[in-house]
């Protein structure tokens, strides 16, 4: 039987925070005995619209490189729940998420497909597809 942690935080804008929060999370689940580690979606960075491009990165960029580096150390399994990720097109994000192996390997990259668009009927409406271009490909 393996064990496996879904890590719990409360991302904000401060990305260095969020990813110490994120490492500590998972350090913590692995002397736990976790074989494989979730973490949340946007669990790098959640702040304001207008700063999302400023915290968007590419795919071998220093999240998700600390994150390899983190699954190697700990020597788990690490679905890192999503990034922006920069790069696509009209000027978009992805909302992406990676999964890697103990060795710190890229396993998988998938990127959001379904987003979340929705109106609440009191007058708010939510539109990820705004900013957030969908995946194309099912993983």
């Amino acid at each position: 039987m393996h064990l496996i942690a879904a890590a719990q935080m409360v991302s904000t804008a401060d990305k260095a925070h969020n990813l110490d929060v994120a490492a500590r999370l998972v350090r913590q689940a692995a002397g736990l005995g976790a074989r494989l580690v979730g973490l949340p979606e946007n669990f790098s960075w959640m702040g304001p619209e207008p700063e999302r491009h400023g915290a968007a990165e590419a795919l071998d960029g220093p999240t998700l490189s600390r994150m390899a580096d983190l699954a190697r150390e700990t020597k788990l399994t690490l679905l890192s729940g999503s990034i922006l990720e920069a790069g696509a097109p009209g000027g978009r994000l992805y909302n992406t998420s990676v999964l890697f192996g103990p060795d710190g390997a890229r396993l998988a990259v998938y990127r959001k497909m379904h987003l979340f668009d929705v109106d609440v009927g009191d007058g708010a409406t939510y539109q990820e597809s705004a900013a957030v271009a969908p995946g194309t490909e099912v993983v």
